[in-house]
């Protein structure tokens, strides 16, 4: 509970001492005393940045050891008292009253204060929350296909995630391709389609064949399946998480340099110039916002290696679980050449619980990535924590709760992506690659449904694109790259058609 509030509704106890004893005040208790403590999640939740103090079960009275107890008042004696007083009364109002032309109408309006307390974001902390509520099933009506979109018959409806995968269409995994810039796009047209809010959960290192099992080691995930939409043909462009980042966040194909991981800082295909653009560029053009919350910690804040330079953050080490990788948006000078702006959108991941606190605060896309202890990589952190899917799934767990809790959500126009971002390391040599775990939640979505069409991290940048009537960039424009749309959505998104202008650097 929130430090301000009094009483909780769930529990039925109220917190903190009464503003008013009364019963000292009319002298009719046996000795001074008050209520206990409240009740209330016990820890502090520090994957959402919120907390609230622990509380003692039940109501409790005490006195002081030789307190003096105050004198009952006879029930008699009271009652006799209140009578006269109620009587006096009642001859002083028939004195005083006002005469016959008096009215309600002529007096004051009453004036009638209330106290506005924002509604809290619960709190996170695994060891302590309860399971979340179940999410609702949504309607399924069949959703129209267009030209573009993924064509609505390859999408089916089951009790389990499915697991077959259409391999009909290879991914370009290409290590050798240039990063495509695009010149400035025309404005872009109001927002249309069903979804005011974007959550992408990134988490890492899973096939979709183990994290999705029977036996999987992640319940919460396999629970959001069932009530989401699963991607069964989702498969990453590349065997890196950066390659994949810079696809979804771009539509960039994999470089020679994010295709080994970005061992370096540096402009060789890993930072890539100015001109490319951006999701979160085209949403700060089109008056949107967005938020990456990276890491647990606080000092994340656009965080990253000096240019030119090794990477010193490519492993977790003790006590700083952070990975730059897992970053993407460090990665595009458009991004972090404005060191202010790169501060203020790209930070740790603190910062969420605050920002789902109220709608208006939560960002149109919200980009969230646990560190290396909770991302899914099955190598314990540098902390010996536990790691590998399970510490996934709390993280999970906790995260979705969270956002399922907060007004944004409430709206019912929100849509969470849980999208991981490379295959198990045994599988990131295949060719073609495994597809990987995405699962999406909406009340615009299907309930148990899954989508067998191939898709790509560039298929998603297209989709999101799509929701806010945004230009496509670079490869998100290819006639491969379908949007998710027709096949995903209960209720049919206009699609954009425009394509922004390219050139290819050399």
């Amino acid at each position: 509970m929130r430090a301000d509030q009094r009483y909780c509704l769930e529990c039925g106890r109220r917190r903190g001492d009464a503003r008013v004893d009364f019963e000292a005040l009319l002298g009719l208790g046996d000795e001074a005393g008050g209520a206990a403590a409240g009740g209330g999640f016990a820890g502090e939740a520090a994957w959402l940045g919120t907390s609230a103090a622990p509380f003692d079960a039940g109501d409790a009275r005490a006195s002081s050891a030789g307190a003096p107890s105050r004198r009952r008042v006879s029930r008699p004696l009271a009652a006799g008292l209140s009578t006269v007083v109620l009587a006096l009364g009642i001859t002083a109002g028939a004195l005083l009253r006002p005469g016959p032309a008096a009215s309600l109408a002529a007096g004051a309006a009453p004036v009638i204060l209330a106290e506005d307390t924002p509604a809290p974001v619960p709190d996170a902390t695994p060891a302590a929350a309860a399971d979340p509520p179940p999410i609702e099933e949504s309607p399924t009506p069949d959703a129209v296909a267009d030209d573009t979109a993924v064509a609505a018959d390859d999408v089916t409806t089951s009790d389990e995630p499915a697991t077959a995968v259409d391999d009909s269409e290879d991914t370009d995994t290409t290590p050798d391709a240039a990063p495509t810039p695009a010149t400035p796009a025309p404005a872009p047209a109001a927002a249309a389609g069903p979804i005011d809010h974007v959550w992408i959960v990134s988490l890492s290192r899973q096939d979709a064949a183990v994290a999705l099992a029977p036996d999987s080691p992640a319940p919460f995930l396999r629970e959001l399946a069932a009530r989401g939409t699963t991607l069964t043909g989702y498969t990453p462009v590349s065997g890196t998480e950066i390659a994949n980042g810079l696809a979804l966040l771009a539509g960039q194909l994999p470089t020679d340099a994010t295709a080994r991981g970005c061992v370096a800082y540096a402009e060789d295909g890993c930072v890539l110039p100015a001109a490319i653009q951006t999701l979160p560029g085209q949403l700060t053009t089109a008056g949107k916002t967005w938020r990456a919350y990276v890491g647990q910690g606080t000092g994340n804040a656009c965080r990253r290696p000096p240019l030119g330079q090794l990477d010193p953050w490519a492993q977790p080490r003790p006590g700083d679980a952070y990975l730059t990788v897992r970053n993407p948006f460090v990665y595009f000078h458009s991004l972090v050449d404005d060191a202010e702006a790169c501060a203020a959108n790209d930070v740790a991941l603190d910062r969420l619980g605050d920002d789902l606190a109220t709608a208006a605060k939560t960002p149109t896309v919200s980009w969230i990535v646990p560190d290396a202890c909770a991302d899914g990589r099955d190598a314990p952190c540098a902390d010996g924590a536990p790691a590998g899917l399970a510490a996934a799934d709390d993280f999970l767990r906790y995260v979705v709760t969270g956002i399922r809790a907060s007004p944004a959500w409430a709206s019912g126009d929100g849509l969470i992506a849980v999208l991981f971002d490379s295959p198990a390391p045994a599988s990131a040599g295949l060719d073609p690659l495994p597809p990987v775990p995405a699962v999406l939640v909406s009340e615009h979505v299907r309930a148990g449904a899954t989508v067998a069409a191939h898709a790509t991290p560039l298929g998603v940048l297209r989709t999101l694109e799509d929701l806010f009537s945004l230009p496509h960039l670079a490869h998100a424009a290819d006639a491969s790259s379908a949007s998710l749309d027709g096949a995903l959505f209960t209720t049919k998104t206009p699609t954009t058609t425009t394509r922004s202008d390219t050139e290819v650097l050399p």
